[in-house]
């Protein structure tokens, strides 16, 4: 343990969520506490008994290298550029990870499917839209981590405010065991894309940051969450769906400075996971890429997805930016089918979830295999002005395996539809769905139009689409598709 000031962790103890000192317990008698409390203070200050109760540290590092883009796409070199940080100590548990070996797993890694949740999970510290919270995945309490594990990869769908704007808060969280403590390298990569190259190819593509800090401070065994100002990391985005790589290394012997590139600090410093609850602010799959197969290396591949069983698949992270905006659901005033045969349904059957209450509808006969065979569209009367972000929610489903999903904005300018998400779902049932543009903000405008209701008449609108296709062709075409609820979220500066 290092003895330079500021380098421990404080004795006070303190709440793990927020670093908040907490009241000490009352002593029983008050006797105890006239005799004792002078003779406890002076063991407080011992060496060692001082650290007994581990809490919340803080300070500054430095970026030793990387770069980011900004919100115009510009390339910004970071080195030297000073970060604040604060963290502070939290129990976790050892997980085993278990290979997502079946096919149909892999092929959801670009989807943002969720099954509906059994309980809702608490929301982040002083509620999202207060913080500027576009991605939150920290339960509170339930960590966990995987011995031996200093790189891993995860998905983060961002909420559409984070569009444009830049970060300021970056939370993450490792798990320590020490030996003799030596500073090590703590290095992020984000990416958009995931791509399937041929192997040992990384799997990721259209990177717009790599960047990392050197850790130089001691810290108590166990797990730790970290938080760090990232404004003078410069991240912006115009995609709500990343992939963040987390990697843990020892400092690099090159001659020229550090670059992250030193070798990985396997058995010391372990990714930490927010196995409790799935995220609740953004979305993520309940799966991650376990850079193992056979060491870890920093080359994430498809066929290294890995789950838990009994406990979520996500890496602890929450990411805030400077303004999340205004955020509001806009009414959804007209639900019709288009491709399909109609069983039943109206707008009422998409307004409200788990109400047993579906908009169904068979395979259509007259379309093309390769294209939607069944397809609800929604028009949401749309009140706001300067729109830019738009993101469509919902929960649908089909009652046989193998079905393609897709997710369509109509473009007013164009005619045209324009695809949000395509995901293969292998199983029946019903499945949440979160999808946001992420194309150009300048093109959003397109999305809003006029459209004729049947009773209001000519209103302004973002007209959505849902729509489904069967992938095998021996089935019963008295099959259905059903949608349960179809919401969608405007975001303004």
């Amino acid at each position: 343990m290092s003895d330079l000031p500021g380098t421990l962790y404080t004795k006070q103890k303190s709440n793990p969520t927020c670093g908040c000192p907490l009241r000490l317990p009352k002593l029983q008698s008050h006797n105890i506490m006239r005799h004792y409390l002078p003779l406890l203070a002076a063991f407080a200050v011992l060496p060692g008994l001082a650290n007994a109760e581990p809490g919340p540290i803080s300070g500054e590092l430095e970026i030793a290298f990387g770069w980011s883009k900004d919100a115009n796409g510009n390339k910004v070199n970071l080195k030297g550029r000073k970060i604040q940080y604060r963290a502070w100590p939290v129990s976790a548990k050892n997980l085993t990870p278990v290979k997502a070996s079946a096919n149909w797993l892999g092929n959801l890694f670009k989807s943002s499917e969720k099954r509906q949740p059994k309980f809702n999970p608490p929301a982040p510290l002083n509620g999202p839209e207060s913080n500027n919270y576009v991605y939150f995945a920290d339960a509170g309490a339930g960590y966990g981590y995987i011995e031996s594990n200093p790189s891993s990869l995860d998905d983060v769908v961002l909420t559409s405010g984070a569009i444009g704007k830049p970060w300021t808060q970056f939370r993450f969280g490792f798990n320590y065991v020490p030996t003799t403590f030596s500073q090590f390298v703590m290095r992020w990569r984000i990416w958009q894309n995931n791509v399937d190259n041929p192997a040992p190819q990384n799997d990721f593509s259209g990177e717009i940051a790599d960047f990392g800090v050197i850790w130089n401070q001691s810290v108590p065994s166990g797990a730790h969450i970290f938080e760090i100002n990232v404004i003078a990391a410069a991240i912006s985005t115009t995609d709500t769906s990343l992939y963040i790589a987390h990697q843990y290394r020892n400092r690099s012997n090159n001659p020229l400075g550090e670059d992250g590139e030193g070798s990985f600090k396997t058995g010391e410093v372990d990714a930490l996971f927010n196995a409790a609850a799935p995220p609740s602010v953004g979305f993520s799959e309940d799966q991650f890429w376990y850079d193992f197969d056979p060491v870890p290396d920093g080359i994430y591949e498809n066929t290294e997805i890995d789950i838990f069983e009994g406990a979520r698949a996500d890496l602890l992270g929450g990411i805030q930016v400077s303004q999340s905006g205004t955020v509001q659901e806009i009414t959804a005033l007209n639900a019709f089918m288009g491709n399909g045969r109609f069983v039943s349904g109206n707008l009422l059957s998409i307004l409200n979830a788990g109400d047993n209450n579906l908009f169904r509808m068979n395979e259509a006969y007259n379309v093309a295999r390769d294209t939607s065979v069944g397809e609800v569209i929604v028009d949401f009367f749309n009140p706001v002005t300067n729109v830019n972000g738009i993101r469509i929610a919902g929960t649908g489903g089909t009652t046989i395996n193998n079905t393609i999903r897709r997710i369509h904005l109509y473009n007013f300018t164009t005619n045209t539809w324009v695809l949000l998400n395509q995901i293969q779902v292998p199983t029946l049932g019903l499945f949440q769905f979160n999808e946001t543009y992420g194309g150009p903000v300048s093109q959003i405008p397109n999305f809003i139009g006029t459209v004729n209701h049947p009773i209001l008449g000519p209103i302004p609108a973002i007209r959505a689409r849902v729509g489904w296709q069967n992938t095998t062709f021996n089935n019963d075409r008295s099959w259905q598709m059903q949608l349960d609820l179809l919401e969608c979220f405007v975001t303004t500066p």
